[in-house]
């Protein structure tokens, strides 16, 4: 079945409900519905997911009649140029009628056909309601650009983590590849600096979720996996949704020429070192146009979890396997062999794999056996 648009932008503040972020109220407030309305919404979700929420419509008794859609496309043809709010205005003036700006739209949304050429390429706006969370920490939204912007170096990558609250960015990183390891190094570093969040929002890369057939059998990636250790939601946006992602993509442009066109680098290693400082800059000093606020003054009253008593985040952003230990007392990964010692002989240990330290902690029965450099 099709998934429509409107179902999409549903189901993008319903997922928020689902996974308690938002409340009932605050998502009948947000798409101008009655809280009965949210909850069938969110009943249809979690039986039938996002295809439950499309709309089978019916011809609405105060559709605007023929006559008037053809005026608003005679007046749209005539100058192309004419907003929605213009036209309204015209229509008044020739008909003594008053129609609202959004019946405009709809009108021409749905005539696009009859325009002609310039007309014919009007794409109207699709006006939304925009969602902001009340507190840092709340949702955490994680995105990837691309560009050649280090001589010698060809493609690379700038990993951003940003939160939704206040703006600021929480963690990033250039690399050379855009994988669940940078990935996962990023989302590692915000929850060091800041701790928990409730939620992260990503796309549908297979980093996040699995999508493809070798994948299906798995119940999460290794990214999913290490958030959920942490009580973290990492949930996806639905595909082709880019208003889901304005906030942080407004940031890859401004970044690039606010930081990467005003400085010069030697290597990788020198653009991480200056980025780190440059987004502490941004945090404390830029005025965001959009709250009116420095990114830091939103960061109090702060809903990030602290990090349980004790926990060491290499076992939990790793990537973990099992081994049974062989009669020799070893083990193999990747074509390499380690000992781990003849008491472990024919037992499985778990392996939790940290490839950007270079290190494999070697565990069994909830007990750390040896770290081994790789």
């Amino acid at each position: 079945m099709k998934v429509t648009k409107r179902a999409r932008d549903i189901a993008e503040v319903i997922a928020l409900v689902d996974i308690k972020v938002r409340t009932v109220e605050e998502a009948a407030d947000e798409l101008g519905r009655s809280g009965r309305t949210i909850k069938r919404y969110l009943k249809k979700f979690r039986e039938e997911g996002i295809e439950g929420l499309n709309y089978h419509g019916h011809e609405a008794w105060n559709r605007t009649d023929n006559r008037m859609g053809d005026l608003v496309v005679e007046l749209k043809n005539e100058r192309s140029e004419r907003s929605c709010p213009h036209i309204k205005h015209l229509v008044y003036e020739r008909t003594g009628k008053r129609i609202p700006r959004s019946t405009v739209w709809r009108i021409l949304n749905r005539r696009r056909e009859d325009l002609i050429e310039g007309g014919g390429n009007y794409a109207p706006i699709d006006p939304i309601k925009p969602y902001e969370m009340k507190r840092f920490g709340e949702m955490w939204q994680i995105d990837t650009c691309e560009g050649y912007w280090l001589k010698g170096y060809g493609k690379i990558y700038l990993i951003l983590l940003v939160d939704d609250h206040s703006r600021g960015i929480v963690a990033g990183r250039f690399a050379l590849k855009d994988d669940a390891v940078n990935n996962m190094l990023v989302i590692r570093e915000g929850v060091e600096r800041y701790d928990a969040p409730h939620t992260i929002k990503a796309d549908n890369d297979s980093k996040f979720k699995p999508i493809r057939k070798k994948d299906k059998d798995q119940e999460a990636t290794e990214i999913q996996r290490a958030c959920s250790e942490l009580s973290i939601v990492l949930f996806t946006h639905k595909p082709y949704n880019a208003k889901s992602k304005g906030k942080i993509e407004k940031r890859f442009p401004f970044i690039e020429n606010w930081f990467i066109k005003e400085h010069e680098f030697r290597d990788l290693e020198d653009l991480n070192s200056k980025f780190q400082e440059w987004i502490e800059w941004f945090n404390t000093n830029y005025v965001v146009e959009s709250t009116k606020a420095i990114p830091k003054s939103r960061f109090d009253n702060s809903a990030a979890r602290s990090l349980p008593e004790g926990i060491n985040l290499d076992d939990i952003f790793c990537f973990k396997d099992i081994r049974r230990v062989r009669r020799d007392a070893m083990i193999s990964y990747k074509g390499d062999t380690y000992e781990i010692g003849s008491e472990y002989i024919r037992k499985k240990v778990g392996l939790h794999v940290v490839p950007y330290k270079d290190t494999i902690r070697i565990w069994y029965a909830k007990e750390l056996v040896k770290v081994i450099d790789l």
